[in-house]
């Protein structure tokens, strides 16, 4: 996730993309607005899995707390303080473990 798109995909756990999705960082519509795409991206592609999904992995800029699940200073799309790791929680329709990491040390 970035100021300019937001991709994921459904990856194996030996490395093969099955599936992919891509959009636009709406950050002028509001953080409600990202958010809501994240977890539709997301939901999506837990969906195609025809089983279980180990987990979820989310690279995002700013400052970011991988055990709380915070992102604070993340300038480029306007966040100051956002629980994301708990947003995105909510916005699932089945329960999967999540991970949120600085989309530079993600890389």
């Amino acid at each position: 996730m970035g100021a300019t798109k937001i991709a994921s995909a459904l990856v194996s756990v030996d490395g093969q993309i099955h599936a992919s999705r891509w959009a636009p960082t709406q950050v002028c519509q509001g953080g409600a607005a990202v958010l809501d795409e994240i977890a539709a991206q997301i939901n999506s592609l837990a969906g195609e899995a025809g089983g279980s999904v180990a987990g979820v992995g989310i690279g995002t800029p700013g400052q970011v707390n991988s055990k709380t699940g915070i992102v604070a200073n993340a300038i480029n799309l306007g966040w100051a303080s956002i629980p994301l790791k708990d947003e995105i929680t909510q916005r699932l329709t089945r329960p999967l473990p999540l991970v949120i990491q600085k989309d530079a040390n993600a890389s």
